[in-house]
C-alpha cells in the first residue's frame, strides 16, 4: 500500500541520514523532537558512533498525540527514545517549565542532571528594534499586529476581526502578516470589507520582522489551545513582540503565557477574552501613562551559550 511504502521510504531516509552523520565521527549529536530520533538511534546503536547525545523537544507531545494520523515516524522515534535514547542522553530539554513538568510525568527514570529548560527567545539583534514612540493612543488609532499562521478553527482571529469591524469607533486597526493560512480562513479575511483590518498575504521575511513590528502597539497571540501542547505553549511570538517593545494580548486558555503576564510595567502582557471583547477596558490598554519601562532582555544567545558550554565541557 502507499501508506506502507511511505513508511519504508521514511525509515530508509533516517538510515541514510544516520550513515552520513556517523561518517563525520562527531563528538556531539543534537536532534530536535521525536521526528528526528530514529536517525539518531540508527547512528548511535548500529553504526558505532560514540557521540554524546543532546535532545531538544521544541514541542510537547502528550502520549495520545503519537496516536494521531501523520505521526508514524514520530511514534517510532519516540519508542526508541523511551527504550534507549533517553537513557543515553546527557541533555534533554523542553521550551518551558510547564512542558518539562508534563514531560517528566510521562517519562519515568529521567534525572535532574539530564533535563533542562531552553526557551525559544529571539536573537539579541532584535532588542535594538524597540517600537517607535508610543504616542497618545487616546487620540490616535491603536495598532494591533499578528504575525504567523492562521486558522479560524485553531485561533481567535474570527471573533477579533468581527468585533473590530463592528466597532469602528474603537479606533483600533489590525494588520495580519501571514503566508500560511488555510483556505477557509483566507477567504474569510479576503472578504472583510473594512479599512481597520489589513491582510498582508506575503507575510514577512524573518529578518524583517523587527523593523515591521516596531510600527505597532500590541502583538497578538491567538491560539485556542485545543491540545495540551498549545495550552502550555509560551509562543515564540510572545518573546518576539516583547523584544520589539510591543504589549502582548493573549487568551486565557494559554496557560504557558500566564507566568509572563504583567501590567505594572511596559511592555505589558495582558490577558484578553477574545470572545468577549466588549469587556475589555480600552482606556487601560491604550495608555502607558505612569508605567515604568522594563525592557525584555532575554535572547537566544544567552540560552545557546549554556548549551554550547555543556557540549564543550562534559561534566
Amino acid at each position: 500500500t502507499s501508506s506502507l511504502s511511505n513508511a519504508v521510504r521514511g525509515v530508509l531516509w533516517h538510515w541514510k541520514a544516520a550513515w552520513v552523520v556517523a561518517s563525520w565521527k562527531p563528538d556531539v549529536i543534537l536532534y530536535w523532537d521525536p521526528q528526528s530520533a530514529l536517525a539518531c538511534y540508527f547512528c548511535l546503536r548500529w553504526m558505532g558512533c560514540k557521540a554524546r547525545l543532546f535532545i531538544h523537544h521544541h514541542e510537547y507531545h502528550a502520549p495520545e498525540d503519537f496516536r494521531r494520523a501523520g505521526m508514524r515516524i514520530a511514534r517510532i522515534g519516540h519508542y526508541f527514545e523511551r527504550h534507549w535514547l533517553f537513557r543515553r542522553a546527557v541533555w534533554i530539554s523542553q521550551t518551558n517549565i510547564q512542558r518539562m513538568r508534563l514531560f517528566r510525568q510521562d517519562v519515568s527514570g529521567l534525572t535532574d542532571d539530564q533535563t533542562r529548560v531552553m526557551p525559544n527567545y529571539p536573537p539579541d539583534s532584535w532588542i535594538a528594534h524597540v517600537q517607535k514612540p508610543w504616542i497618545d493612543r487616546q487620540t490616535q488609532p491603536f495598532r494591533l499586529v499578528y504575525v504567523g499562521s492562521l486558522s479560524l478553527a485553531d485561533t481567535f482571529i474570527g471573533p477579533l476581526v468581527d468585533w473590530l469591524v463592528a466597532h469602528p469607533g474603537a479606533d483600533i486597526t489590525l494588520d495580519i502578516f501571514t503566508n500560511n493560512c488555510e483556505p477557509v480562513t483566507l477567504s474569510y479575511l479576503r472578504a472583510v470589507d473594512s479599512a481597520v483590518v489589513r491582510l498582508h498575504e506575503a507575510g514577512i521575511e524573518y529578518q524583517q520582522i523587527p523593523d515591521v513590528l516596531a510600527n505597532f502597539d500590541a502583538g497578538l497571540v491567538l491560539y485556542r489551545c485545543r491540545t495540551v501542547n498549545y495550552q502550555y505553549n509560551a509562543s515564540n511570538k510572545l518573546f518576539e513582540y516583547l523584544a520589539c517593545g510591543l504589549d502582548v494580548w493573549f487568551p486565557p486558555a494559554m496557560l504557558g503565557v500566564k507566568p509572563y503576564a504583567r501590567d505594572l510595567a511596559w511592555p505589558r502582557v495582558i490577558e484578553v477574552d477574545f470572545e468577549n471583547l466588549d469587556a475589555l477596558d480600552l482606556g487601560v490598554v491604550r495608555s502607558r501613562v505612569g508605567l515604568p519601562h522594563v525592557p525584555w532582555a532575554e535572547t537566544c544567545e544567552s540560552q545557546l551559550e549554556i548549551l554550547e558550554d555543556a557540549m564543550r565541557h562534559p561534566s
